[in-house]
């Protein structure tokens, strides 16, 4: 009994996803635990990723450990578009960019690259929205100024998805010294 029929391989990607997408690249290392049984990354690992990436870049860009300001961002929403497989020893890098930056919300595009030689392979794609909340009453406030003060260079202009093979807008202050670890920041602007 055949369950499933496809006349062509299926396509994982339409469209292409480069690191040149992404103003802020942050790297995170696989570890041994990461692997699972099938020997590959397990899927739900790819979440820590993303949220490593997200949480350590904000405590670099704003010069603040987020835990001690008076809101907290709360996770709302993520989603992960799996592309490629990732090991332990596998090297990382997360691509952060901000889709939309609200009053209280901050939604990110996020892509996992690993490092392959001199290039950086596609190996998800994913989406993560931080709400902002009183840590007392969980109720939303505002996105804290340091947070904001961060965020705005990342803001995609054009609000393309995840998976686009045109290059993006991003807000021209993209060179500003806290968007990225030293060594990764984009000195240049992106085409309009």
């Amino acid at each position: 009994m055949r369950l499933w029929a496809h006349r062509s391989a299926p396509t994982i990607v339409s469209q292409v996803t480069q690191e040149q997408d992404y103003p802020v690249l942050w790297p995170v290392p696989t570890r041994w635990a990461d692997n699972d049984h099938y020997g590959h990354v397990n899927n739900v690992t790819y979440y820590s990723y993303f949220d490593t990436a997200v949480n350590a870049w904000l405590m670099h860009a704003t010069g603040t450990d987020i835990r001690d300001l008076p809101a907290i961002g709360v996770v709302a929403q993520t989603s992960c578009k799996y592309v490629g497989s990732l090991s332990f020893p596998d090297e990382l890098q997360v691509g952060i960019r901000i889709s939309r930056l609200g009053n209280s919300s901050i939604s990110y595009d996020l892509a996992i690259f690993r490092e392959a030689g001199e290039e950086l392979k596609l190996a998800a794609t994913g989406s993560f929205v931080h709400v902002y909340v009183d840590e007392v009453t969980r109720l939303p406030v505002d996105i804290p100024e340091v947070i904001r003060a961060a965020a705005e260079p990342l803001v995609v202009v054009h609000n393309p998805p995840p998976n686009n093979a045109q290059p993006n807008s991003v807000h021209p202050n993209n060179a500003h010294p806290n968007n990225a670890q030293p060594g990764t920041e984009r000195s240049e602007a992106a085409p309009a």
